[in-house]
């Protein structure tokens, strides 16, 4: 005896709603977020070993917004061990769905005490494309946050050229006045006045600093954001050997600037 398939209508409404959900899921699955990993060395040109208990802190920043604080995308923090010298190797892990189209990433590293005192810093722009997925952005050079001239007094006024190692090209550039504990000077738009201490190569800015209001235009207003985001967290600096001096920040921020004319 033949035998014959019938065709059932509630199991092809059963499939034909199962194809849709089926390819739902593919999709969710081929679109789960990956694991980027950025790997790198870090080091400095000092022959000063490394002091106990010192870690450092490597991190992948956002810094695409020139008006606001770069976002932290994703950091890696490693106690060194005992003996342990420089180069440092670093591994930064990011989930791919961190990333946005069109922005723009750097890594920043840093080296710090047992006490959680900064001690080397980067200070220039290290990119990071996210397109490959994962990659080896070489070596990032670090700097002292502090020198024998730092023990000297911060004094005088000085012209910030540079912020987060971005050159400013506007006419008008910060500007700071140091002068026996007290701080003033000028945003490129806005005067601001303050108080401040100083312990060797380190700083500290006082939590008076008051600012006129003055409402500023582009490109200044940006520029202002990112001056009293780092001003206002100074930790330290650093002498260049050529008269200019580095302004760090405890979150890596840096202030370039040199004697004002």
């Amino acid at each position: 005896m033949s035998r014959h398939m019938t065709f059932d209508p509630a199991y092809a409404f059963a499939i034909a709603a199962f194809l849709p959900l089926a390819a739902c899921a593919t999709d969710d699955y081929d679109t789960a977020a990956e694991t980027y990993t950025i790997e790198g060395e870090m080091t400095y040109r000092e022959r000063i070993a490394l002091p106990p208990g010192a870690y450092y802190r490597a991190t992948l920043l956002d810094v695409s917004r020139a008006d606001a604080p770069a976002d932290v995308i994703a950091s890696e923090v490693r106690r060194v061990d005992e003996g342990e010298s420089v180069p440092l190797d670093f591994s930064i892990e990011a989930d791919s769905d961190r990333f946005i189209a069109n922005h723009r990433y750097s890594v920043r590293a840093m080296i710090y005490n047992v006490n959680n005192e900064l001690l080397w810093t980067s200070d220039t722009n290290h990119p990071y494309d996210p397109a490959p997925g994962a990659t080896d952005i070489g070596t990032i050079m670090l700097v002292r946050t502090g020198g024998q001239q730092g023990a000297t007094g911060l004094s005088g006024t000085w012209e910030v050229y540079a912020i987060n190692g971005t050159a400013i090209t506007s006419e008008n550039k910060p500007s700071i006045t140091w002068n026996d504990g007290q701080v003033s000077g000028s945003t490129g738009c806005n005067q601001f006045t303050g108080s401040f201490q100083q312990y060797g190569d380190r700083v500290q800015i006082g939590d008076n600093v008051a600012m006129t209001q003055r409402a500023c235009v582009p490109p200044y207003d940006a520029m202002e954001q990112q001056f009293i985001g780092t001003f206002n967290d100074l930790a330290g600096f650093r002498f260049n050997g050529e008269g200019m001096v580095t302004f760090i920040a405890s979150n890596g921020g840096t202030l370039t600037a040199r004697p004002a004319q």
